[in-house]
Formats: structure tokens, sequence, C-alpha cells
């Protein structure tokens, strides 16, 4: 069999099916994925902080380590 025709050949036998990715785009799901875990563990609701306190959430104030912090302590 010829090359292509081996690929279409292959291709009319494969499964097809489109990709269903969710991208992350708040940051409480930013820091799910850089975790692991839930907000209700990372504790990260929102961009801003919460409880009247003016100002944007920083990277410091993640209450879990991050996959990257996991990694470097080994």
């Amino acid at each position: 069999m010829e090359r292509e025709n081996f690929f279409k050949w292959l291709l009319g036998r494969s499964f097809k099916s489109e990709p269903k990715v969710i991208i992350p785009y708040t940051a409480p799901s930013w820091t799910t994925v850089a975790t692991g875990v839930n907000p209700g563990k990372h504790g990260i609701f929102n961009f801003i902080k919460p409880y009247g306190e003016i100002g944007v959430v920083k990277s410091d104030e993640v209450m879990y380590p991050r996959i990257n912090e996991v990694l470097a302590f080994k």
C-alpha cells in the first residue's frame, strides 16, 4: 500500500473528536492549576483581596505550595 493511501485508510479508521478544554482565566483557576488543590485549600478566591482590604492578591498569599515549590524541595 502506498504511503498516501495508507494515511487515508488510517484516518478513515481512526477516532475523531473535538477537544474539550476549558482554559483557566481567573486567579482561582490559575492557582488551582499551579497547586493542584481547590480554592478552599489555597485561599485565592478572586483577583482582589477579600474583607475590604484594598489591593490585588499576590503570590505570597497562596496558602498551599505550588508545583514548582514542591519540586524545589526534593
